[in-house]
């Protein structure tokens, strides 16, 4: 670079591989690869919030990472994310194309959240019988709120919660 331009038409570039391409990830954790480059030193991931557009940069000697390697994440959010390349220990200074990834929406009628699909609308064997949701990655409590449905029902307990640590009550 002897006149202030970067690889005049000869840009080194890559982008994030196109199954991680408008796909939601089943998990915080779950790994997003950049295809690879062999001539790469490092990979700088550019990951904006598309509803904050607040933008977090995460260098990594690795062609991949996962959201919550980040320092601020959240569910159910897109991200578009770009890749800029190391070589020789030198940044480039320009990204490769974009690529939009959502998280987790673990609150949705579907989402991990729910209570395990094999026991709605079940009867349970005996009162003690263990009412569960999936253990999500991080969480440090677990709300359950319970509703009494029965017809005619009245009182002060028609709907209870019950905080835990643990997935399940």
């Amino acid at each position: 670079n002897c006149d202030g331009q970067l690889d005049e038409g000869f840009q080194l570039t890559t982008n994030l591989q196109s199954v991680s391409c408008g796909a939601t990830l089943p998990s915080l954790g779950s790994l997003i690869y950049a295809n690879i480059n062999f001539s790469a030193t490092g990979y700088r991931f550019k990951v904006v919030n598309t509803a904050t557009n607040a933008i977090q940069i995460i260098n990594r000697g690795q062609h991949w990472f996962a959201l919550n390697m980040l320092a601020d994440y959240d569910y159910a959010t897109t991200y578009t994310i770009s890749v800029e390349l190391q070589k020789a220990g030198i940044w480039l200074g320009y990204y490769g194309s974009t690529c939009d990834v959502s998280s987790p929406a673990i609150l949705s009628s579907a989402g991990a959240l729910q209570v395990n699909p094999s026991q709605c609308g079940a009867t349970l064997v005996s009162i003690g019988s263990v009412i569960a949701t999936t253990p999500v990655s991080g969480a440090t409590g677990y709300r359950f709120r319970v509703t009494d449905i029965t017809v005619g029902a009245t009182g002060s307990n028609l709907i209870q919660v019950k905080d835990r640590s643990y997935h399940w009550f």
